[in-house]
């Protein structure tokens, strides 16, 4: 379930969902086998795990909508 729970997470992100944003996120960058996989897999859990990163930083605003 790695790239379904990445996938989802990314696109709840990107919509402004940030709350499912981190909820998906979470059990993504929790899969053991995205850092051990190697290539791409390696690379989109780094991928993973800055977006989450970025979503709980302190002082993010989370109805912030850039496009506005």
């Amino acid at each position: 379930y790695f790239y379904a729970y990445l996938y989802i997470g990314l696109n709840e992100s990107l919509h402004g969902q940030q709350e499912r944003a981190r909820l998906f996120l979470k059990k993504s960058v929790a899969n053991e086998w995205g850092p051990a996989a190697g290539f791409g897999p390696n690379y989109m859990w780094h991928t993973g795990r800055l977006e989450l990163q970025l979503l709980t930083q302190p002082g993010r605003n989370p109805e912030a909508n850039p496009e506005e």
